[in-house]
């Protein structure tokens, strides 16, 4: 097994820049688009890391950008991710299907790997045709749609969201004898959209069990191209008494479900907390929140400090950081630049967020 990176020289080899794509991005799906790529319409060929046996077959390989959503405008609120954008590089067998996993990192910092400090919270599978490098009439672009089997998948707020291509191992029995590479770019990394801003890899066969950085391989220049879009959302309301099913509302069923459970420790409905006993306490607490759980509120674009209303006190956070080319609540769009643009959104939406 060895890194194939262009061609091979020795262990590890050379970039060679030799042609970009012209195609696009694929077009966003949701009002919000968080990427970490300074131009991740361009796919420069030659220029991937990949694990693979020779020039023939890759192995299993796992490439990754981490997004810390408590920073920027992003922060305190969920982000509901709807689609991932990727790009190949190249692909030279049909028919290969790929994974994007969205995961919750627990613990912050460099990502190790699922089950450790990854928790999934949702995937999507996407079919790669066959794409030849040099070729910039091939699409090169592709996206990984999590609304065609289900809900988008909701991140917690404040959360660090680590988003993965998986190219699964295509040397075992099973697997068609492929081989295919991700598509990068050198245009540089931006920290707009949160996280240490770096390309990671997992490659089993290669370098381990965990994801390292592809800087520290030696490849600074092979900067995976991804974007992820979506939508911010408020997060949903506590509602502690929806002890007993979580639909949204507090009912019998839960009130039958803390009698159940009555005078024993470590049961869903203590709900009043602090004594890891179900009593009376409990039971005033569910009484209390009788009926339906809270909506969870519209996001309020422009509503910089969280007060309800886009008013003078958000316009004067925006100018006072006017033209800076940084990473604050007041880059509404996202582009990590406060300008006109940022303005006129603020603008839009003066007044009263939605109740």
């Amino acid at each position: 097994m060895r890194f194939n990176f262009c061609r091979e020289i020795g262990l590890f080899a050379l970039a060679l820049c030799l042609a970009a794509s012209s195609e696009g991005m694929a077009q966003p799906c949701g009002p919000i688009s968080l990427t970490q790529n300074f131009d991740p319409d361009l796919v420069i060929d030659e220029l991937a890391v990949v694990c693979a046996l020779g020039e023939i077959t890759n192995t299993e390989n796992r490439y990754a950008r981490s997004y810390d959503l408590s920073t920027c405008s992003t922060q305190g609120n969920n982000f509901l991710v709807s689609c991932v954008s990727f790009a190949v590089q190249s692909n030279n067998t049909a028919g290969y299907t790929v994974f994007v996993n969205i995961y919750q990192d627990l613990n912050g910092g460099v990502p190790f790997a699922e089950g450790v400090d990854l928790l999934l919270l949702g995937s999507a599978s996407v079919v790669i045709p066959v794409v030849i490098a040099a070729s910039p009439e091939i699409e090169k672009h592709f996206t990984a749609d999590f609304t065609l089997l289900g809900d988008p998948v909701d991140v917690p707020a404040d959360s660090i969201m680590v988003v993965e291509l998986l190219l699964p191992d295509r040397t075992d029995p099973g697997g068609d004898g492929g081989l295919m590479k991700p598509g990068c770019n050198n245009t540089g990394e931006s920290t707009v959209a949160g996280g240490p801003s770096v390309s990671y890899i997992l490659a089993p066969d290669c370098i381990g069990a965990s994801f390292t950085t592809v800087d520290s391989l030696g490849f600074p220049d092979a900067m995976l191209i991804q974007v992820v879009h979506g939508e911010l959302v408020e997060p949903i309301p506590a509602c502690p008494g929806d002890c007993a099913d979580a639909n949204g509302s507090v009912n019998v069923t839960d009130l039958l479900a803390l009698l159940a459970g009555w005078g024993q420790p470590a049961q869903a409905c203590d709900i009043a907390g602090g004594d890891d006993i179900i009593n009376v306490t409990d039971l005033l607490a569910l009484l209390a929140g009788w009926g339906s759980c809270p909506l969870r509120p519209d996001f309020c674009i422009g509503d910089t400090d969280s007060s309800g209303s886009v008013n003078v006190t958000d316009l004067l956070a925006l100018l006072a950081t006017w033209g800076l080319d940084n990473c604050t609540t007041a880059d509404l769009n996202f582009d990590g630049a406060i300008n006109v643009s940022d303005l006129l959104l603020l603008l839009g939406a003066w007044g009263s967020c939605p109740p």
